[in-house]
């Protein structure tokens, strides 16, 4: 998740989705993933699902 920040930080990104979460993640993983990223990143973030659609 720690590269993922970086990323983020590095591209500027103001609304990130989120999606691919690995299977071998736990619902308590996925809970840490989601306050690190609050923590850690100002911009807006949501988890998808894959052929979701949105509009920014």
């Amino acid at each position: 998740i720690e590269d993922v920040l970086a990323l983020i930080e590095k591209a500027s990104v103001k609304h990130g989705l989120l999606t691919h979460i690995s299977s071998r993640y736990m619902k308590e993983d996925i809970n840490e993933i989601e306050t690190k990223l609050k923590v850690h990143s100002p911009l807006s973030f949501q988890f998808v699902e894959d052929f979701d659609s949105y509009q920014f």
